[in-house]
């Protein structure tokens, strides 16, 4: 049995080619044949599609209700029911998302995928379910198709997290770079502040100053911080001009070196900034100064402390007769100056 809605329209075409073969007027009889043609050729279902597709659209299984629909598309790829079939599929993908059946929605997603690549929201649920499932390939698959087909700065941050959670350094920083591009991220200094502990990390120094400057750059420009923002900005301002600082004195630049870490401690006082300084100064040639500045790093204690004290009398005994007579003023001094005594 076929169904169709066409029988009305059948008839009243006989009636129609009636009167203009009556009337002769052959131009619009013969624009209601090429209309009649085209309703013939418009596809018509029969009852054991119908059937097909309503048993699949009842099954309560999500997966035997998938499998179902898939074979119902295989079967009758060119059904006049497919837009209902599509429908079924996409409120099942729904259904399992909002029940948080992830198992399921990550072999449906797949599935439906694999006959609609370029559907974005199949991909979505794909690499939602993909993700909490932590199939970190699957997904990182997926929001790079996702990326291609509707490229986002998000997107590409969410691909760069997932690289680096892989361990994959060469696409973790590729996409990083790729989602600095966008504006949404002009002023993410958190972003650059992580790359710059990344290169820091590899004792690339020099890299890790490029992203120090490019973390001050996007700290200058947040307006109005909250006050936990206020506390990051802090933070990421002391350590950027410090791995500046470093990077400056490798280069010999020590005037410049030591204004980088005078900055680090305006943002944060810290012993490792004054033994930097100290060590700027004594390359400069700079003894008194530089004494000065290893027993503010040996007051403020820390890890530090024991090498400012051994560079401190080291340059201390040179001019004093290679005693430390008289060194306890220094230290008054540097209490003092620090607001300690």
């Amino acid at each position: 049995m076929k169904c169709t809605s066409r029988t009305f329209f059948a008839a009243l075409l006989a009636l129609a080619v009636s009167f203009f073969i009556v009337a002769g007027d052959s131009t619009a009889f013969a624009l209601l044949q090429d209309q009649a043609q085209a309703e013939e050729e418009e596809t018509e279902y029969g009852e054991e599609e119908y059937m097909a597709w309503e048993a699949a659209d009842k099954e309560t299984d999500p997966l035997k209700c998938g499998a179902m629909l898939l074979a119902f598309v295989d079967k009758y790829p060119e059904s006049a029911l497919m837009p209902y079939v599509k429908s079924s599929y996409e409120r099942l993908l729904f259904e399992c998302s909002e029940a948080d059946k992830y198992t399921e929605l990550e072999v449906l997603a797949e599935q439906w995928s694999q006959h609609h690549p370029d559907d974005l929201q199949t991909l979505a649920y794909l690499a939602k379910a993909s993700e909490i499932l932590e199939h970190d390939e699957k997904c990182v698959d997926c929001y790079e198709k996702i990326y291609k087909l509707r490229p986002t700065g998000s997107i590409a941050y969410q691909i760069a997290r997932l690289y680096k959670k892989m361990g994959n350094d060469d696409k973790y920083l590729e996409w990083n770079a790729s989602a600095m591009m966008y504006p949404e991220y002009e002023t993410d200094f958190r972003l650059r502040y992580e790359i710059m502990q990344f290169h820091a990390s590899k004792n690339n120094i020099s890299k890790a100053e490029e992203f120090a400057r490019e973390t001050i750059k996007a700290a200058d420009l947040v307006k109005d911080p909250s006050e936990d923002t206020r506390k990051h900005l802090a933070v990421a301002r002391h350590d950027a001009y410090h791995v500046i600082g470093v990077n400056l004195y490798d280069q010999k630049q020590f005037d410049e070196a030591i204004e980088a870490f005078r900055k680090a401690i305006e943002a944060e006082r810290y012993a490792d900034g004054y033994y930097w300084i100290g060590m700027c100064e004594w390359e400069k040639k700079m003894v008194d100064e530089a004494i000065e500045s290893f027993a503010k790093a040996e007051v403020l204690g820390g890890d530090i402390a024991p090498k400012a004290k051994e560079r401190m009398e080291q340059l201390y005994k040179a001019i004093h007769n290679d005693t430390t007579i008289g060194i306890d003023k220094v230290y008054r001094r540097a209490k003092e100056e620090l607001g300690l005594s």
